[in-house]
């Protein structure tokens, strides 16, 4: 009987150390598909700008800009469908333009989750941070210039088609509060947005 309870013990024992190390080594694989998996790319791409000062008056006097760029893409594959989106984006844009008119250039940083819907379509959801500087205007604003905020950052949204070497896609940005408060005028950070309507093609290697 103490033979018999040893033995199972012993196969017990046996097979809890065969399985820790399947798992183990699995983890481990697993681990390593990720990292070797990950995909970077370099980024062109444009869009248009549609700032408002949160006040209708303000408002008509900006006209829509536009925005031109490049930067690097990193994707880091999380699971079969879901991947890590980000990268480092730099932008010449007008924040609006018209009788009234501001340009800056821009650091962009996403950090999205991108979901794959079906076939190479994708969504992805996040945040962007942004890092403006030499923000100007060529109209007689740069009063308003000098009071750009140093950061920024606002809700995210990405529409896009992926192959093995490139990636297409279309996003929405809202950035919210560009301005610190002035006294004596209208305008107010809890007010002025920038919405972003872009899109851009990553060449991935």
């Amino acid at each position: 009987m103490k033979i018999l309870k040893s033995s199972v013990i012993a196969v017990c024992f046996a097979f809890s150390s065969a399985f820790s190390d399947i798992v183990s080594e699995n983890s481990i694989e697993a681990e390593t598909a990720i990292k070797s998996n990950i995909i970077f790319g370099i980024r062109a791409g444009g869009g248009v700008n549609n700032f408002s000062f949160g006040y209708k008056e303000a408002d008509k006097e900006v006209n829509l800009g536009i925005s031109t760029g490049a930067g690097l893409a990193v994707i880091i594959p999380l699971t079969s469908r879901i991947n890590f989106n980000s990268g480092l984006d730099v932008y010449y844009r007008e924040l609006f333009s018209g009788n009234r008119d501001m340009q800056e250039i821009a650091v962009s940083i996403p950090v999205l989750l991108q979901f794959k819907i079906f076939w190479k379509i994708y969504i992805a959801a996040g945040a962007q941070l942004e890092f403006p500087f030499a923000t100007e205007s060529l109209s007689n604003w740069n009063d308003l210039a000098c009071h750009r905020y140093a950061i920024g950052s606002g809700p995210s949204l990405e529409l896009g088609l992926m192959t093995d070497l490139f990636r297409f896609d279309l996003k929405y940005t809202v950035i919210r509060g560009l301005f610190e408060d002035i006294e004596d005028t209208y305008i107010y950070i809890d007010r002025s947005s920038l919405m972003q309507f872009g899109f851009g093609i990553t060449y991935l290697f």
